[in-house]
């Protein structure tokens, strides 16, 4: 993915022909941060001349981006380099429909803007208005390519977005044969293990990623009720309306139909890139310019898969606006950031872990019995998915309206 010739400047009024924004800081992780544009007018700046909030100009001339439905990516120190964050994006031009992937555009942000960025990270750390885990990491001013980002939030009181990892829509190459686990479930149960209270606050209650890959309607059902308790619906839960958003969001994922193939899309791509079991990869050197091209490779590919297996998916729903009008679904991935290389023996040690503590086959310590997961259904004699909701508090989790941090 080039980077556009699209230059973000700070704004000096009495400039013709240009565009002026407003940056708003919305999202801050270890990699970047990310803000929200908001069209300003030279009349709203010269009246507020007081206010420090980062803002930039762009030609007016650029009429194919619609600014506002944009978000301002822009990557820290030590980060990785923007162009390799977005060359994944490449590689799936085959294998994801390009309609389900955000738009992502690399841009060339003046180094005064990146400046003033930077100014106003210090000044919110000085007023205790920044995570103190985010404190002292500082936005990259000598690379200037930063990314805008389709924005898939909420654009009126007629729609809501949710956001959920699908995760590992495959099973893992390193699962014993025994498993009744999949891996995100053996992950989720060593989690719950390793809790010190025994609970785990979840930003959507679990669900088995094999179950919605699969599509039955009843596990499909399982999913979305989770999912639509971190949305702020105008409706209440239970009603007429909101069992008729349920209804349309099941019919979306089940099988054969559009969101259940867009899943399918993003196993396809899983198994495509998989390099195979962790246990068979090879080390990477400390010196890695003596690494062979064969060993690259297969690195290479473990991390586009782990990054493939973290990936967020965005669901925007927007209501009808009559009866002769149908609801629309747009379903998109996010967070294609690409996994650095240096985490591969972390994930080694992980898959180490879920097979030696016995998760992938229910036998790690103080074992309770497995309800959730797809692989253990067999065992389960007519256990049915919309019992799952009723006893997620006997299973240890709990439901809570923020992010919890993500993890592979």
């Amino acid at each position: 993915m080039s980077v556009s010739l699209i230059q973000l400047e700070p704004i000096k009024l009495g400039q013709q022909s240009f565009r002026y924004f407003g940056l708003k800081l919305i999202d801050e992780g270890a990699a970047n941060v990310v803000y929200k544009l908001t069209e300003l007018f030279p009349g709203d700046i010269r009246s507020t001349s007081s206010d420090t909030s980062p803002k930039f100009m762009v030609s007016s001339s650029i009429a194919h981006i619609n600014f506002t439905r944009m978000l301002l990516r822009v990557r820290k120190a030590a980060a990785e380099n923007v162009e390799t964050q977005c060359d994944i994006v490449d590689k799936l031009n085959n294998l994801i429909p390009s309609h389900h992937i955000v738009q992502m555009i690399p841009v060339q942000a003046s180094s005064e803007l990146l400046s003033a960025l930077n100014s106003d990270l210090l000044t919110r750390e000085r007023q205790r208005r920044r995570p103190q885990i985010r404190c002292g990491s500082m936005i990259e001013e000598t690379n200037p390519t930063v990314v805008l980002v389709e924005d898939m939030s909420a654009e009126s009181t007629m729609s809501f977005t949710v956001e959920f990892k699908p995760k590992w829509l495959v099973q893992s190459p390193d699962a014993p044969k025994d498993a009744i686990r999949c891996r995100t479930c053996a992950l989720r149960a060593m989690k719950l293990l390793q809790s010190r209270d025994g609970k785990l606050l979840t930003k959507v209650p679990p669900f088995c990623p094999l179950e919605l890959v699969e599509g039955k309607q009843d596990f499909v059902r399982h999913a979305m009720s989770g999912l639509l308790l971190s949305a702020k619906l105008p409706y209440e839960r239970g009603s007429s309306n909101y069992e008729a958003v349920l209804k349309d969001l099941v019919h979306y994922f089940s099988d054969g139909n559009e969101g259940n193939k867009l899943l399918h899309s993003i196993r396809k791509a899983q198994q495509h890139f998989s390099p195979g079991p962790f246990r068979d990869l090879p080390e990477l050197n400390q010196d890695r310019n003596t690494t062979s091209i064969v060993t690259v490779k297969k690195l290479e590919a473990a991390v586009t898969t782990m990054t493939l297996r973290d990936v967020s998916l965005f669901l925007r729903y927007t209501f009808s606006q009559s009866k002769k009008d149908g609801s629309v679904i747009e379903a998109k991935l996010a967070d294609l950031d690409k996994k650095s290389i240096d985490k591969i023996s972390s994930w080694k040690d992980t898959e180490l872990k879920l097979q030696s503590g016995g998760y992938y086959a229910n036998k790690e310590p103080n074992a309770v019995f497995e309800k959730i997961c797809l692989l253990s259904r067999p065992r389960q004699q007519g256990y049915r998915a919309q019992d799952m909701s009723s006893e997620l508090q006997d299973t240890g989790y709990s439901h809570v309206h923020r992010s919890t941090p993500s993890t592979c």
